[in-house]
């Protein structure tokens, strides 16, 4: 079983999109990614926005491989 995160609070965003891959199938659990647009009153950051457009590609190259996606919340 492989699980890679690809993005998450530790990683620059809010998040905790997790792609699952076993030996048959592979899940998507979360496949999203955000920014608080204002964080101790200030905006986000460039690198921060980078971080989050990098994550949103990884997010749908996963989705579009993955057999399952689940969303626990909205």
């Amino acid at each position: 079983m492989k699980i890679k995160i690809l993005a998450g609070e530790s990683l620059g965003t809010r998040s905790m999109a997790t792609y699952i891959e076993c030996s048959r199938t592979s899940v998507f659990i979360d496949p999203g990614v955000a920014l608080a647009p204002r964080r101790y009153g200030y905006p986000p950051h460039d690198i921060e926005l980078e971080t989050k457009e990098r994550a949103w590609r990884d997010i749908v190259r996963y989705a579009s491989k993955s057999d399952v996606v689940v969303v626990t919340h909205y």
